[in-house]
């Protein structure tokens, strides 16, 4: 890219955050992924994609450049074919360059994507394995077990609340846990 516009300043004061942006992104591609942290991973996955997405805004911005000074070497070669064939093929291949760049970096997106959707699934499964690890512990014994927080209310209760002391479920949450003890 940088022979394709040796002629054009504007084109080259690009290639400098251009450059750091693909180091960036490729940086964030080759670092592996903790799969265990879900925040994480869509906070990597959402900068990956701003990432990319200024680097196909620069190339863009490279590629409407390119055509604007291919249009005024054309007005400027219309007297002469071989100049005006000379600069088809000049931005015709820079174009073919930058889209060869955007693809790749597509398919990149496109795999990554893919790999955070599995990790994503791999999550959910076992998030609902401990979920039902849990409803079985919580439901599973016939002891009165409940959840209670700061405020001094249950939050939860097991369903033996009901078999045993014949109270439903509402009736325990309305009231402090410390109306249920003993005095003594």
């Amino acid at each position: 890219l940088r022979k394709l516009t040796i002629d054009n300043p504007e084109q080259g004061a690009e290639f400098p955050s251009l450059r750091s942006l693909l180091d960036k992104r490729i940086l964030q591609v080759s670092r592996p992924a903790v799969e265990e942290d879900r925040g994480v991973l869509l906070q990597w996955f959402t900068q990956g994609r701003a990432t990319t997405q200024e680097i196909l805004a620069i190339l863009q911005r490279m590629e409407g450049r390119e055509r604007q000074l291919l249009a005024e070497r054309n007005a400027r070669a219309r007297s002469g074919a071989a100049a005006t064939v000379r600069a088809s093929l000049l931005s015709g291949s820079a174009g073919m360059g930058v889209l060869t760049l955007c693809l790749l970096l597509l398919l990149r997106e496109v795999r990554e994507r893919r790999r955070f959707e599995a990790i994503l699934q791999d999550l959910n499964r076992r998030l609902e394995e401990a979920g039902a690890e849990n409803r079985t512990f919580f439901e599973g014994p016939m002891d009165l077990t409940g959840i209670a927080n700061l405020d001094g209310y249950f939050k939860r209760v097991n369903s033996s609340w009901t078999t045993i002391l014949g109270w439903t479920p509402e009736e325990i949450l309305a009231k402090p846990w410390l109306d249920f003890v003993h005095p003594e």
